[in-house]
């Protein structure tokens, strides 16, 4: 079992920077994440959670979700005449949600698979350009 601890995550940049996600919250079955970058208010803030939902009766089905929320800030142009500078706000965020439905039957190793696959797709082309440039195959 790994201890509740720092995420490190790579952006996509074409050279990547590493930005670490500091644990901010935790319930036991939601773990909150979030970059502490000085230089952003909170809300502009990376953010990451991480969720476990022990299924129950007859054939149980675990869940495990894991949430990315990049929010874009809007753009301050300065202050007005009388020296007010507004404060920093949300103009909107990018989203990923990832959901793994595990049955308490399977093994380790089947689950292992459907890690692997998921992340292989995640890193196919044709869904980084559906995501990246929303091009569809050809």
């Amino acid at each position: 079992m790994a201890a509740l601890a720092t995420i490190v995550i790579n952006d996509g940049k074409a050279t990547p920077v590493a930005h670490s996600l500091n644990p901010i919250s935790s319930d036991g079955h939601l773990y909150q994440f979030r970059e502490n970058l000085s230089s952003l208010p909170i809300i502009g803030q990376v953010v990451a959670e991480l969720r476990l939902i022990r299924g129950k009766g007859p054939t149980p089905l675990d869940k495990v979700r894991a949430k990315v929320y990049v929010p874009c800030l809007e753009t301050i142009t300065g202050n007005n005449s009388q020296g007010y500078t507004a404060s920093a706000k949300v103009a909107y965020s990018l989203q990923s949600m990832h959901e793994f439905f595990l049955p308490q039957r399977a093994t380790s190793d089947q689950a292992k698979d459907v890690l692997a696959y998921s992340k292989n797709l995640l890193s196919n082309q044709i869904l980084i350009d559906m995501i990246v440039d929303r091009i569809e195959p050809y």
